[in-house]
């Protein structure tokens, strides 16, 4: 029954009928079109996130590379700074049968061990003299593996080999990393053969001669196995060389062929990836492409280090099959073809319910019209729908009521935001008026300050000149104590008015920081010379702003590096800058006395000081100095507690653009 009422409402009515063939069009468009849009759309995210995930797992992969690299490296400087080293070395060169050659050499011996004890990866550590024989070699080819100091009459003469060679030719502090390869023995691969990379650098006396090198061999093997194991199932991790070389593969036997005279290659297996290791301006690389009948995401990214006399560049790959990242693509297209086969049932019975609704009191009314024509009545209309009319008319009415009412609050809102901005605007403007004015006011009492000051000192020099013969030794202290306050009065005025100079009028120009921090060393060179102090900065970047500012900037902190440090420690002042989001940061970084987290702001603040000037001299306004400049370059100051003790200054400096003019 239900089903003919449906046929007849279909046959005899072209408004159901247009309404049910729009509403089918457009349900079963709409549906076309979401799973479409949705299943391209996840795809395309799905595979943006996948070679996000790839690349940010070929990021994680270098790091990790990097962070052991980067303990080798700091393992062989500290091995380099090792006063053994130096003494064996020396020793020897006066007689290498000495008590004082065998004294050390029992020393050195026993930190090789201990290194070795401290670091599993490390297999074997050697210090090689200038003619390129072993000096001393600790490694861990003994019994079952274990630690040994190698006999004199087994030590060999390294000078044919390259990465002796290479670690003499190089200037002091310097670290040459080998290729990485396998571990030989005599030029024979040894049995089971295990990654090795050696790091070389060489050993200076205090005379700046060279004596030998330091050769740590480091054992790569369980380094590419944790890499190994950490690869999620469906990702395959590798390591290659510039050539495509696999030093890791998820299959083992691909790794070193080249070493056994072999080849096995990215390359090999994905030719697109020649260009990008050629290429040594390329540091990160995507693709997608089929490998066999598979295809594959990759993420490539080369590692910062060069390896070897060759000079060849590491690169960490990270691949996962394409099907495996579509795969809740393909899921989520099963269950949108059911669901849409669902709606369109659930669409068909309730369209059905929609047109009786909207066709049956148009038939009413029109069925009542031809029958009375003019004599119809209200009460003949089918009042329940014209009533939901007038409803949604009233509703609309109240909600365009309701609108309007919010507008003229939101009106109202605005005027009063505008209020309140002019009066912030004029309160900025008085703030600004009266900083002036506090400027003004401490150059002028600072200035008018100095000619009193001056009398007073004259005046005691000339008192105490016309009666000096008539002084016991109580009134030349108290004059002393007269003329050291005057003194100290005249600092603290004068370093008043170069607080309140700072900046004015100074032009905004291109500054270069290196060049200026090397001036501002030569002016500490006396300082500097004194307490032997080392100065450190490298690659400071060129920035717009006030070079007479900056100048004192750095002049504070280096002067407060190399002042506030103990009588028995040797100053050491570090400097190093690195890009910010817009400027740079600076870090000025000293081994002193430190400042306690409890002061770290008040130090900022002018005249503040937390040590007697019987322990340290000056005035309380150098830091104050500091942040005034920073600030007027758009800047932020503050201190870190440095790891190694001291205080690490810190600041940013956005030059002309930002900076208070």
């Amino acid at each position: 029954m239900k089903k003919q009422r449906f046929l007849n409402l279909v046959k005899g009515s072209s408004i159901a009928r247009r309404v049910l063939l729009v509403l089918l069009a457009a349900v079963v468009l709409s549906n076309a079109v979401v799973i479409f849009s949705t299943v391209s759309t996840l795809e395309q995210q799905l595979l943006d996130r996948r070679q996000q995930q790839l690349s940010a797992e070929a990021e994680r992969l270098s790091l990790q590379f990097d962070a052991y690299i980067g303990e080798l490296l700091r393992d062989v400087a500290f091995l380099r700074h090792a006063p053994a080293v130096a003494g064996l070395l020396e020793s020897r060169a006066v007689d290498a049968k000495s008590a004082a050659s065998a004294h050390w050499r029992d020393h050195l011996q026993q930190a090789f061990l201990q290194m070795l004890a401290a670091k599993p990866m490390s297999v074997q550590i050697r210090l090689i003299d200038a003619s390129g024989q072993e000096v001393v070699r600790v490694d861990r080819y003994g019994s079952g593996g274990q630690v040994r100091i190698v006999a004199d009459a087994d030590l060999q003469n390294k000078a044919h080999r390259d990465y002796v060679q290479a670690g003499l030719a190089l200037p002091e502090d310097v670290v040459w990393l080998s290729d990485i390869g396998l571990n030989r023995e005599n030029h024979q691969i040894m049995q089971p053969p295990h990654a090795v990379i050696r790091a070389v650098t060489p050993v200076y006396d205090s005379q700046g001669q060279r004596r030998g090198v330091i050769v740590v061999n480091h054992r790569l093997e369980e380094m590419f196995s944790r890499i190994g194991e950490a690869a999620q199932d469906e990702l395959a991790h590798y390591i290659v060389r510039s050539g495509g070389d696999y030093l890791l593969h998820p299959d083992r036997s691909k790794t070193f062929r080249f070493e056994y005279g072999e080849r096995s290659t990215l390359v090999d297996d994905l030719p697109e990836a020649d260009q990008f290791l050629a290429d040594a301006n390329r540091q990160v690389w995507q693709t997608q492409t089929n490998v066999g009948d598979q295809r594959r995401l990759f993420a490539l990214k080369k590692l910062g280090y060069q390896l070897g006399s060759t000079g060849q560049q590491l690169a960490v790959v990270v691949s996962l099959p394409y099907r495996d990242a579509m795969v809740v693509s393909r899921e989520l297209l099963k269950k949108q073809s059911v669901f849409v086969v669902t709606t369109l049932l659930v669409f068909l019975a309730l369209a059905t319910i929609l047109a009786q609704k909207i066709v049956a009191p148009l038939q009413h009314m029109r069925t009542v019209i031809q029958q009375k024509g003019r004599a119809t009545r209200a009460e003949d209309l089918p009042v329940d729908a014209y009533a939901e009319v007038g409803a949604l008319a009233r509703e609309f009415s109240a909600l365009l009521d309701e609108l309007t009412t919010q507008q003229r609050a939101l009106e109202n809102e605005v005027v009063q935001r505008r209020a309140v901005q002019t009066e912030l605007e004029q309160n900025l403007g008085r703030v600004a008026r009266a900083n002036k004015e506090l400027e003004q006011f401490a150059y002028i009492a600072s200035h008018d300050l100095q000619e009193p000051l001056r009398t007073i000192k004259s005046f005691v020099g000339l008192f105490e000149q016309k009666n000096a013969e008539n002084f016991d030794e109580q009134s030349q202290q108290f004059l002393a104590f007269i003329n050291q306050s005057a003194s100290r009065m005249e600092l603290l005025i004068n370093g008043l008015l170069e607080y309140s100079r700072l900046g004015q009028d100074a032009p905004w120009e291109p500054v270069n920081c290196h060049s200026l921090v090397a001036d501002v060393c030569d002016d500490l060179a006396v300082q500097i010379r004194e307490r032997g102090a080392n100065v450190r900065f490298r690659g400071l970047p060129t920035i717009v702003g006030h070079a007479a500012s900056l100048r004192m900037l750095f002049q504070n902190l280096i002067g407060n590096g190399l002042k506030y440090v103990k009588d028995d420690v040797v100053p050491c002042v570090e400097i190093n800058a690195q890009a910010c989001e817009g400027g740079w940061k600076f870090c000025v970084k000293d081994n002193g006395i430190g400042i306690d987290e409890a002061h770290r702001e008040r130090v900022f603040l002018i005249f503040q000081r937390l040590h007697g000037r019987e322990d340290f001299p000056g005035t309380g306004i150098g830091l104050a100095q500091c942040k005034k400049i920073v600030e007027q370059h758009g800047g932020n100051i503050w201190i870190e507690s440095a790891k190694d003790g001291g205080s690490c200054f810190c600041f940013t400096l956005f030059g002309e653009q930002h900076g208070k003019t």
